[in-house]
């Protein structure tokens, strides 16, 4: 008796895991999806179609349309979002563009930041917008905003090219940083 109840067990059991699936959506087609973020009801994609050339599609529906949203961000380089509140961030290229309108306009923000400086990658943190920079040089550093991007600060934090931010993900109070040679924390907002 205890070995058909064990065995209904683990039937209802694995059972669960089976209704677990996924299915391919439609669109954009013929391109690579390279990042995604979730914003005020709607999916945001960068992708690339192969010649290098980056685009944002952006979807209310499910994935069951896509529409284009990159506006003048068609770039070489479309790395990743950020967002905070109302407001959806980019970092494309040299430059991070804001949209306060789910993507029916793009304004550069960036004015403060080293011109002609590639942007790795951008993050929020307790209303803080970050952004790493490569220099040219060999280094990545992290500049911070707390002002939509209107003004961009230059951080104590610079790490070798070998070392650079691959990802940062948040927990309370701290921000972590996954780079290629560790784990970086900051307890003050980065």
């Amino acid at each position: 008796m205890k070995t058909k109840l064990i065995i209904a067990q683990l039937f209802l059991f694995w059972g669960a895991f089976a209704q677990i699936n996924w299915q391919q959506l439609s669109g954009p087609y013929g391109c690579h999806v390279a990042q995604s973020i979730a914003h005020n009801g709607a999916v945001y994609i960068t992708t690339n179609d192969g010649q290098a050339i980056g685009s944002i599609y952006k979807t209310i529906n499910q994935g069951i349309s896509w529409s284009d949203v990159s506006g003048p961000l068609k770039r070489p380089y479309l790395r990743n979002f950020a967002a905070i509140g109302n407001q959806l961030f980019i970092a494309a290229d040299t430059s991070v563009f804001v949209t306060n309108n789910g993507g029916a306009s793009w304004q550069d923000v960036s004015n403060t930041l080293p011109d002609y400086f590639p942007i790795s990658r951008i993050t929020s943190f307790n209303n803080r917008l970050l952004a790493t920079l490569y220099d040219g040089n060999g280094y990545e550093t992290l500049y911070y905003s707390d002002n939509g991007g209107a003004q961009w600060h230059i951080t104590t934090v610079v790490t070798p090219v070998n070392a650079s931010f691959r990802n940062f993900c948040q927990d309370g109070n701290k921000l972590w940083a996954a780079t290629l040679q560790g784990v970086m924390l900051s307890t003050d907002s980065g």
